[in-house]
């Protein structure tokens, strides 16, 4: 009987023993990670802060908006012709951008756009915006914010990444929706259409209304 109580009692103490050595375990592990994970987070979010004055770019193709005079814009080589412009913006401390992409598109609509890509958006949350005087739709996924806007036969592609600074790049992403508008193509030959009293229209996006 004596013995019997010996094995119970060892029994019990091993497995408090596993018990209290598991749980110094987990606690030295989230004592170790999550401080430092959140100050890297933080580090970054100080680094990446985002400035008050803005600077404008005007696109060739015909359109414009603002965004923080610490960000840059550079400019792809257009190598495809279903590709009008491709811009990137980006800031040197930190490894996210916002990406600007506009391109011919088979669609007739939005709606159209939305019904052949249904699967991929299938599981996202579509909200309903404005990008200027066009409809538009933004969702996130993978870690980034896309804003979709459709004209005649041109689709209009706003992409940010969110890490490692969620609340500076919603606020560049914004930034840009809210300061978006077409403006006139620029002419390289406006010095020399002057100069002969030719007049000469270019027009990039069918059905766009330019706003001033």
């Amino acid at each position: 009987m004596s013995k019997r109580i010996v094995y119970i009692a060892l029994g019990l103490f091993a497995t408090i023993s596993l018990v209290i050595v598991l749980l110094v375990n987990l606690t030295k592990k989230e004592s170790f990670t999550s401080p430092v994970s959140e100050k890297k987070q933080e580090a970054v979010e100080d680094d990446l802060e985002i400035s008050d004055n803005l600077k404008e770019f005007i696109d060739p193709s015909g359109f414009k908006f603002k965004y923080p005079d610490n960000f840059s814009v550079s400019s792809a080589d257009q190598v495809n012709e279903n590709v009008y412009s491709s811009l990137t913006l980006g800031f040197d401390k930190v490894a996210s951008q916002t990406t600007i992409l506009v391109e011919a598109t088979s669609a007739k609509s939005l709606d159209d756009w939305l019904l052949n890509n249904k699967e991929s958006l299938s599981n996202q949350k579509l909200r309903k915006i404005k990008l200027a005087d066009l409809d538009a739709r933004q969702y996130q996924k993978d870690g980034k914010v896309i804003s979709v806007a459709y004209d005649t036969g041109v689709l209009f592609t706003i992409t940010t990444e969110l890490k490692p600074a969620r609340v500076a790049m919603l606020q560049l992403h914004e930034t840009i929706l809210t300061t978006f508008a077409f403006a006139p193509p620029q002419s390289t030959n406006a010095s020399s259409s002057q100069s002969s009293g030719a007049e000469e229209e270019e027009v990039i996006f069918e059905g766009e209304e330019i706003i001033e």
